[in-house]
Formats: C-alpha cells, structure tokens, sequence
C-alpha cells in the first residue's frame, strides 16, 4: 500500500520533532510492506519570513491533494506581535478550515517509565491512566470572528460562543465510537449550569448518545 502524506515542520523544535516522527512512521511502514511518500510543504514561520503569509496557496494545495497532514509545532515568540491572520498559527487554523476537521483527539496514557516527571501523585498513578480527550475546534470563542472596537470604555475585544447542533454532533460521534472500541463510556463536559450554549451542546450529545446504546453517557 502506498501512503502519501503532506509534511510541515513548523517552527522551534518543530523540525526536530517532524524528523523523529517520520523516522517511527517509515519503520511501521516497513513492518507492514506500506511504501510512504513525503511531500515536505513549507508554511507557518518559514513562509511567513519568506513570503509574507502562514499559509500559501500552493502549500494549501499540496495538503488537499494528499489523505492525511503531519504537522510539527507551530509559533514563535518572534511573531507574536503579528496581526493573528498574519502568525504561524493561522497555519493549522486555515488548514483546519479547509480540511474539514471538527474535533481534537488527545490521548493521555501514563507510562511507568515516564513517572518522574508526573506532577500527580503516585497513589493515583499505580492505578494507570487512559483517557481520550475528543474536544471541538469548529465552533465555541476559538474558532469564532475576532472583534476589536472602541466603546464607551476604551478599547473593546469580543470572540462568539456558537455551536449548532451539526458542530456537537460531529464531535460527540467520534467520542461515542471511540468509545464503543475502548471503554464504553463517555464523559460529557458542560458549562450549562450557565451558558446557553452548554445547554445545547448537552442536548445535542444526549440525542447523539440515542444512536450508541452500547455507550454509557455521564
């Protein structure tokens, strides 16, 4: 099988992670007679230096072309005083836009090996540790428009808290499949003690929920 993926290094230690992970990707590759082929594509601080933009056209291009993205760390303390259409992050956000891609999935998974350098402690450690956080990133204040005006008060900055039910259904579905695989439980978690907008995202996880009888909801 041949597997092509888009490849951007990022800034900081980026690059040095990107080679370390396409190192354990050409091994499991060669473990299961996969053939990758890497298409390396500049943008965040690169094109930025060079170009003037986080994200050219023809980086986004290449990342369309290929079924899967690999993308190092992202943002400098150089470009902080950008315009935020204008920093490295504007990379992954657009890319993120036009890729289509609804939901954060992150692992957290406890290694022996690795507990000195936990701040828990160990008598919560020995009992293990394996959870997947599944968290949107198309709607709430992250991904909303970015407002900044002059008010009564001075200056004013404001972002959206929005969701639909299509934005909540995206997510809650990749938990609740995840879940079927793993433990068969889901954590769902809400501030619709208060917002509105909580209070829908709970509505819309509960009626997705419908569709997983298997799945226990908290």
């Amino acid at each position: 099988m041949k597997i092509e993926i888009a490849a951007i290094q990022g800034d900081g230690v980026g690059p040095e992670m990107m080679e370390e992970a396409l190192k354990v990707l050409r091994v499991v590759c060669g473990k299961y007679g996969h053939e990758m082929l890497v298409h390396t594509v500049a943008a965040c601080g690169e094109t930025i230096d060079s170009m003037g933009q986080p994200l050219p056209e023809e980086s986004l291009a290449v990342c369309l072309q290929v079924p899967a993205v690999l993308f190092g760390n992202t943002g400098l303390r150089k470009y902080q005083s950008l315009p935020l259409n204008m920093r490295p992050e504007a990379a992954l956000m657009g890319l993120r836009k036009a890729l289509g891609v609804t939901t954060n999935i992150r692992p957290v998974k406890y290694y022996p090996s690795l507990g000195g350098f936990s701040p828990l402690k160990e008598c919560v450690l020995e009992r293990g540790m394996d959870f997947v956080f599944v968290r949107d990133i198309i709607g709430g204040v992250f991904c909303s428009d970015k407002v900044r005006t002059r008010g009564e008060h001075g200056e004013e900055a404001y972002e959206y808290e929005y969701y639909n039910e299509e934005i909540v259904k995206a997510t809650a579905q990749i938990a609740f499949r995840l879940a079927a695989c793993r433990s068969g439980r889901v954590a769902n978690l809400d501030k619709s003690n208060v917002l509105e907008s909580s209070r829908l995202w709970r509505q819309a996880v509960h009626k997705e929920a419908e569709n997983y009888p298997e799945v226990h909801l908290e």
